[in-house]
C-alpha cells in the first residue's frame, strides 16, 4: 500500500521469493483498479532482476499494451547501477 503526497494510490504487489515488483495497481478515491502495471518474465543481469516483459492494463483488465525486452546491458560503477541500453 503506496500512499503519495499528490494524493495517488497504488498497490504494490511484491514477490517474497525474489523481491521483485510483480504488479502495481493504481487506485480510485474509492479503492478500485483504475490501471495495472504487470511485470514477468524476469531474469538476471550482472546481479540485477530486470522484468522482460510488461504489460499495462486499464482497471477493468483491458490490455493497452505489451513489452517484449529483447536485451537490457548494465554497467555497474561504485555499487550504483546504471542501465545504458533497453531494446525492445
Amino acid at each position: 500500500d503506496l500512499r503519495l503526497k499528490n494524493g495517488r494510490h497504488w498497490w504494490l504487489f511484491i514477490n517474497s521469493h525474489g523481491g521483485t515488483m510483480v504488479r502495481a495497481e493504481l487506485l480510485d478515491d474509492a479503492g478500485h483498479s483504475q490501471f495495472v502495471i504487470s511485470q514477468s518474465d524476469f531474469r538476471e543481469i550482472s546481479g540485477y532482476s530486470f522484468p522482460f516483459r510488461v504489460e499495462y492494463q486499464e482497471g477493468d483488465g483491458q490490455v493497452l499494451a505489451t513489452e517484449f525486452i529483447d536485451d537490457i546491458v548494465v554497467t555497474v560503477a561504485d555499487d550504483e547501477i546504471d542501465v545504458r541500453s533497453v531494446t525492445h
